[in-house]
C-alpha cells in the first residue's frame, strides 16, 4: 500500500522496484514487515528482497524501547557494557528472547533505527513516535564519515545485521556516536542502490518507487536518491501524499 500510495501521486501504472521501509506492519508470511523491497505494479506485487531478520519481543513496548530490539542482535554481555538497560530488564528481556516467547520475526527497518540509536547512546526509550529515529539523523546530519567496511549485498538480504554488528564494535573503540550514525546512514543508502541495480539489471525495471515512513528521514532519502540516479535508475517518492502510515489509505483505495 505504501508502493501504490507513491505510484498514485505519480500516476504511474506500469511495473516497479519498490522499496518500502516502515515501522510495524502485519506480513504476508506471518511476521513483521516494515524493511521490504517489491517488483510490483497496481495489479500485483512480488517480495524480492528485505533487511535481515531479527527478533522482535515485547509486543508494544518494542516500539516505544529501542534497547529491545538492539538486545535481541547483541549477546547479554555486550548489552551490560553498552549499558543498553537496568540489567534486571536486560536479563529479563534476554530470557524472552532465548525462549521466543512473545517474539515474533521481524524485518522492521524503523526497529532497526531505533535499535541503533540506542547503541549508540542517542536514544534508548522513545517518549513519542519516531523519537529514537530522529534524534538518530539528528546525530549523523553534522557528521563526517570516514569509515569503511567491506560489506556487500549478495542475495535477497540486505546485510544489515553485519552492519548493526560493526557498528556496535566501532562503538566499543569509542568512534563518535555522529560518525557512526552517518555511516548507518550512508550504508544503508548504499545497500539500497546495490539491491536495486542489481534487480535492474535482472529485470530490466528502471524505475524504482520509495515510500514507507523510515523516508520521511530526509538525510536517508537524499542519500538513497543520489546513489540510485549514479547507478541510472528513476525514483518516484511521495511530495504531497504522506509517505507514512497517512497515506496508506490511498495506496488501499488504488488497489
Amino acid at each position: 500500500a505504501h508502493i501504490l500510495s507513491c505510484l498514485a501521486e505519480n500516476n504511474f501504472h506500469g511495473e516497479v522496484i519498490g522499496v518500502a521501509f516502515d515501522g510495524t506492519g502485519y506480513g504476508a508470511d506471518g511476521t513483521i514487515w516494515g524493511g521490504e523491497i517489491f517488483i510490483c505494479d497496481t495489479e500485483n506485487y512480488r517480495r524480492v528482497g528485505h533487511i535481515a531478520k531479527f527478533l522482535q519481543a515485547g509486543g508494544d513496548n518494542s516500539a516505544r524501547e529501542g534497547w529491545r530490539i538492539a538486545l535481541a542482535m547483541l549477546d547479554l554481555d555486550c548489552a551490560k557494557n553498552l549499558n543498553l538497560a537496568e540489567e534486571k530488564n536486560l536479563v529479563a528481556q534476554n530470557f524472552l528472547l532465548k525462549n521466543k516467547i512473545n517474539c515474533v520475526e521481524s524485518t522492521s527497518c524503523g526497529r532497526l533505527f531505533d535499535a541503533v540509536s540506542a547503541v549508540l547512546g542517542i536514544c534508548k526509550n522513545s517518549s513519542y513516535e519516531g523519537e529514537a529515529a530522529m534524534k538518530l539523523q539528528a546525530a549523523a546530519e553534522p557528521a563526517e564519515n570516514k569509515l569503511h567496511a567491506n560489506l556487500e549485498v549478495t542475495g535477497n538480504i540486505l546485510p544489515t545485521d553485519k552492519l548493526f554488528s560493526e557498528i556496535v564494535s566501532r562503538r566499543i573503540e569509542g568512534v563518535d556516536s555522529g560518525i557512526l550514525a552517518r555511516f548507518f546512514h550512508e550504508q544503508l543508502a548504499d545497500f539500497l542502490a546495490q539491491f536495486c541495480e542489481n534487480l535492474s539489471s535482472l529485470t530490466k525495471i528502471k524505475t524504482v518507487a520509495i515510500s514507507g515512513g523510515v523516508f520521511q528521514n530526509s538525510l536517508l532519502s537524499s542519500l538513497t536518491i543520489g546513489k540510485l540516479k549514479m547507478r541510472g535508475l528513476n525514483i518516484l517518492r511521495n511530495k504531497f501524499i504522506p509517505a507514512n502510515d497517512g497515506g496508506l489509505c490511498i495506496g488501499q483505495a488504488l488497489k
